[in-house]
């Protein structure tokens, strides 16, 4: 009995052509990291969160949804929202200079695997909010350029077959296929 030797695998020509070429980086984005304080001072400097900050400390406001509040903690501006039914959520005010980075990290990080508006909505909701959260990442989806390649468009669905009328006398129906005039 001969012991078979895994070195002396047969290679083929696809394989060798393959193992020649240099393998291709991951593409991840990459975010510069935001410390707090810097976080801090793009919260004060920007003018959209003014009317949250000013909410700070007053009563909660009913919506449909729940119960929307406004809350300061340690020098950052917090939205908290209460659902009718489930838990409280805390979420981070994001200013205007921020709010593409967290798209970014929402949508195309390397554990988000580009998912579709609503999966990456949630995602941003659970833990980042800003005034018209839904449209900009609706915007942000749809303008993917990843997405917008790997995802199927314009398939449509085959036409149902519909019964035809049996004709009963001849000639009654013709259909002539016309070409020309043909040139050699």
């Amino acid at each position: 009995c001969k012991e078979i030797n895994a070195g002396a695998a047969v290679v083929t020509r696809g394989q060798a052509v393959k193992q020649k070429k240099p393998m291709s980086p991951l593409i991840v984005p990459s975010p510069e990291a935001v410390d707090r304080e810097t976080f801090m001072e793009f919260q004060l400097d920007d003018q959209s969160l003014n009317k949250s900050r000013n909410l700070v400390g007053e009563r909660p406001k009913e919506t449909k949804a729940g119960e929307v509040s406004f809350q300061e903690k340690k020098g950052l501006l917090y939205r908290v929202f209460v659902p009718n039914k489930g838990n409280a959520t805390k979420q981070l005010l994001v200013p205007q200079k921020l709010r593409c980075k967290v798209l970014a990290v929402a949508h195309d990080g390397l554990l988000s695997g580009h998912c579709g508006i609503k999966r990456t909505l949630e995602r941003v909701m659970s833990i980042f909010f800003w005034k018209d959260l839904a449209d900009d990442v609706r915007r942000y989806c749809r303008s993917c350029d990843i997405c917008q390649k790997t995802l199927p468009k314009g398939r449509h669905g085959k036409a149902p077959l519909q019964k035809m009328p049996v004709i009963k006398e001849p000639f009654k129906r013709v259909a002539v296929d016309l070409v020309g005039p043909i040139t050699p």
